[in-house]
C-alpha cells in the first residue's frame, strides 16, 4: 500500500517512469566514417594537389 502511495506520488511529481525513459533514451550511434582508400598513396595524393593547384581556374567577371 505505501508502495502504490508511493509511486503516485512519484508519478505525479516527476511523471511516468516509462514515459521519461523513453525521452531519455539515447539517439542511434552514428554511422561510422569511411576508410581511407589504401590504393590512394601520399605520391598520388600531391600529384593531385599540386595538379589541382596548377590547373586554370575560372576567374569572377
Amino acid at each position: 500500500m505505501a508502495d502504490d502511495r508511493l509511486r503516485k506520488a512519484l508519478a505525479e511529481r516527476y511523471g511516468d517512469p516509462s514515459e521519461v525513459a523513453a525521452e531519455q533514451s539515447a539517439p542511434p550511434p552514428a554511422p561510422a566514417p569511411q576508410p581511407v582508400n589504401p590504393s590512394d598513396s601520399p605520391k598520388q595524393h600531391r600529384r593531385r594537389v599540386l595538379l589541382d593547384a596548377l590547373s586554370p581556374k575560372a576567374r569572377a567577371a
